[in-house]
């Protein structure tokens, strides 16, 4: 009984007797040339051509050649030059490849047991065994001798690779690295004397060695590449048609085939029972491996990659498949190897969707171009209505898996990990160039996927929603438009009708939202109509200015610190009329338009009298409200102090007097000494400092830093002072008149003072003064 895990080439007869009277000896094949070498000593040069529909081959006879009397022992199909070495009865001859005429051979013609082409080389070298010596040849236009080596031992199979010669002596396989003329042993083929054969092929730059029956890969430095092949028994002659290795074997009469990508056997094929059969041969340059006997010859022709691949998806050996494409790739165009790469993966992903292994399947399907549209229709309702999608008949997840899952649960669980990997696979591909229809379906599936795990909780759906529609302008609208409200996400709503321009619509449902018509867990509709009205080109369209009226307004009176950034984000193309803003915003007066000032006093630095007068107001009305009630609203005192304080020392556009009036008879002494000093009414507030405050150095230093706006400053002082409680009946000034009087006697002019002291003081008290004053007069006129 012969079983396949696949049929990975077929046996078909390719030329079913030779010629009356011939008897195959040696094969070769290049192209849709068969070149046979007799027992008789001839060369037979045949023709064949493949029926592709039937698979059946015809063939002709184009050229005959005697070459001797004996049989061909060997020959070698040099494609590059044209040429065909020939070796019959220890002669080497070199024919024309397509005329089979004479040329030129090399200078040591006779006595030859092996000849050798190199491969994988870009020079032409060529070795010829006579006995225990190989000589060496390089054509470059003729056969130029350029080395020989002796051997310990007649060789009995050698094989040629990148500058390294495998040779099997008469027990062992040795490696002749050529350029050093160093021999490595390797191993020996047979063991304990038991017959077997030597045999050499060369898969690219490795060696395959038969070793009983073993497969052994080694490299041209001797080291083993892969696992070994292990066969039934021992090959009688192999052949590569890679990435398969066919082996001989005459205990079964069976050709076994082996994959060299993980030297499992994939194939057996029985070898038909007649006609006795002797070897199989092939080369790079061979079409098909070659199975012959001394009448007969069958070509073991490769079924398609496609059915390759089919049969390892078939079994689930999925990284067998990968491994095949880019084996069978390796040697085509980039273009091309990356086309057959990406239907490996695609192929790949369908299967190991269908089996429920969704992250390995999204995992190829990255490595794939697939149209990520035909992925989408697996799940129902997502791919939108009217897109030009191609179909698939690929039926939906749910339906395939509870063919092989029975558990409703298990089920449900792999159908969520599998739109979860079908939106960050979406998410990848959209940063791939992709066309504008293909993006336009994506993003409204991406939406509808992003809604239906939002209503199973599943953590930053819908913010990943309200970001793809925020991002979005092409998009299925009504297809979207129904999915969002099914779901009731009116906020996402609103962004859809925003992404397309639809902002009074977007405006009204969240605006419903805010006022709690609309109920969405964890949103107002505050920010997204802040972000809109901040952002609306009054230009572009006229009612633009109208929405920002009309929308504001509720914005403002649910949150006014929120409200107030649709008119200071400063993100309108077009900056909105300051007198319009703030005639809108005294409708509300508080806090908003308190916020709206100050953004355009103290950042935009706009000298507006109205503006400045009125922001102070608002300031005086806080702290008016606290006051009268200091239980409530304590902590927006010190902010308005604060803020009264810097326009009293920042402005220059302020209504004093109305302020003054604001604030005469309330406890803002500060801010009365600030105003008094813009009106310049120095005495009223030194009288605050003195009186209200008791601050006698403050008054000191305030009139040092006004007295060139009034030089009798310091005597209106004095005057003040004058006029505080003495400490002691004696006295006949207040203690602080007569520290002044003393400390700032330069300033007090004796004609203004002397009329304001009582007329019974004695002068002993003043003396210190007149001294100083005298002292003062005297340095001024000298100085002068």
């Amino acid at each position: 009984i012969f079983r396949s895990w696949m049929n990975v080439l077929e046996l078909v007869r390719l030329i079913p007797k030779v010629e009356d009277q011939l008897k195959i000896s040696v094969i070769d094949s290049w192209e849709d040339h068969v070149y046979i070498g007799t027992e008789s000593g001839s060369i037979v040069l045949y023709s064949v051509q493949e029926d592709v529909p039937s698979g059946k081959f015809t063939f002709r006879l184009e050229k005959t050649r005697s070459i001797g009397k004996r049989p061909v022992t060997q020959i070698e199909v040099v494609s590059v030059l044209g040429k065909l070495i020939v070796l019959c009865d220890g002669n080497v001859d070199v024919l024309n490849l397509y005329s089979l005429e004479p040329q030129p051979t090399f200078p040591i013609s006779r006595d030859v047991s092996m000849v050798c082409y190199e491969r994988n080389s870009p020079l032409f070298r060529f070795c010829i065994c006579v006995k225990k010596k190989l000589h060496f040849f390089e054509f470059v236009g003729q056969f130029n001798y350029f080395k020989e080596i002796t051997l310990s031992e007649r060789p009995t199979c050698m094989n040629w690779t990148n500058g390294t010669l495998c040779i099997a002596l008469k027990k062992d396989y040795v490696l002749l690295e050529l350029e050093s003329e160093t021999i490595s042993p390797l191993f020996p083929f047979m063991e304990k004397n038991k017959p077997a054969a030597p045999l050499i092929e060369i898969l690219g730059n490795e060696f395959v060695l038969a070793k009983e029956d073993l497969g052994v890969f080694v490299t041209d430095t001797g080291s083993a590449t892969r696992g070994n092949i292990k066969w039934v028994s021992s090959p009688s002659s192999l052949a590569v048609s890679a990435p398969y290795l066919v082996a001989m074997i005459p205990k079964t009469g069976t050709l076994e085939i082996h994959s060299v990508l993980n030297q499992q056997v994939v194939q057996t094929i029985p070898i038909p029972p007649k006609n006795n059969f002797r070897f199989i041969t092939s080369r790079a340059h061979s079409r098909y491996a070659l199975l012959c006997s001394s009448t007969v010859i069958y070509a073991l022709k490769p079924t398609s990659l496609q059915s390759q691949v089919q049969e390892l998806l078939n079994s689930k050996k999925i990284n067998d498949v990968i491994n095949l494409v880019e084996f069978n790739s390796r040697n085509d165009r980039a273009t091309e190897r990356e086309k057959k790469l990406s239907w490996a993966h695609r192929e790949s992903g369908m299967t190991l969707l269908k089996d429920g292994q969704i992250q390995n399947a999204f995992e190829h399907f990255r490595e794939s171009d697939i149209d990520p549209r035909i992925l989408i229709q697996f799940f129902p309702g997502i791919l939108p209505a009217d897109s030009q999608a191609p179909k698939s008949n690929t039926g939906h997840l749910s339906q395939i898996l509870s063919s092989k899952i029975p558990d409703q649960n298990r089920r449900d669980e792999i159908l969520m990990l599998a739109k979860e990997q079908l939106i960050e696979y979406l998410e990848f591909r959209k940063m791939k160039p992709l066309s504008a229809e293909i993006v336009k379906d994506i993003d409204t599936a991406l939406t509808k996927l992003y809604l239906e795990l939002g209503t199973d909780n599943v953590e930053g759906a819908l913010t990943s929603l309200e970001n793809v529609l925020k991002s979005t302008v092409a998009i299925h609208f009504e297809d979207v438009e129904t999915s969002l409200l099914q779901h009731k996400r009116y906020t996402a709503l609103g962004l859809l009708y925003k992404t397309q321009k639809q902002y009074s619509r977007a405006l009204e449902i969240w605006r419903k939202i805010g006022l709690g018509e609309f109920r969405e867990e964890g949103h107002t509709g505050l920010e997204e109509t802040v972000e809109l009205l901040g952002n609306l080109n009054i230009t572009e369209n006229y009612q633009n200015l109208q929405l920002i009226w009309e929308f504001g307004k509720w914005v403002i009176e649910a949150d006014p610190d929120k409200g107030v950034k649709i008119f200071t984000a400063g993100n309108h193309p077009v900056a909105l009329d300051m007198q319009q803003v703030y005639q809108y915003l005294c409708q509300f007066r508080g806090r908003v338009l308190q916020l709206y000032l100050e953004h355009v006093i103290f950042k935009l630095k706009v000298q507006v009298e109205e503006f400045h007068t009125q922001l102070a107001v608002l300031y005086v009305d806080i702290i008016k409200t606290v006051l009268m009630d200091p239980t409530k609203f304590q902590e927006k005192l010190e902010p308005a102090k604060l803020g009264l304080r810097r326009l009293l020392k920042e402005s220059k556009k302020l209504d004093d007097t109305t302020i003054l009036n604001q604030i005469r008879s309330l406890p803002l002494y500060e801010e009365q000494i600030l105003l008094y000093g813009r009106m310049k009414k120095h005495q009223k507030a030194l009288v605050v400092i003195v009186e209200k405050l008791q601050d006698f150095s403050r008054a000191e230093k305030y009139c040092s830093q006004h007295k060139e706006e009034d030089e009798d400053l310091t005597l209106n002082l004095f005057k003040i002072y004058l006029d505080q409680p003495k400490l002691k009946e004696d006295d006949f000034i207040s203690q602080s008149a007569m520290k002044l009087l003393h400390s700032h006697a330069a300033e007090l002019n004796p004609v203004k003072v002397f009329p304001l002291l009582p007329a019974n003081m004695p002068i002993q008290l003043i003396e210190g003064y007149i001294s100083r004053v005298i002292q003062f007069q005297v340095e001024r006129i000298f100085s002068s």
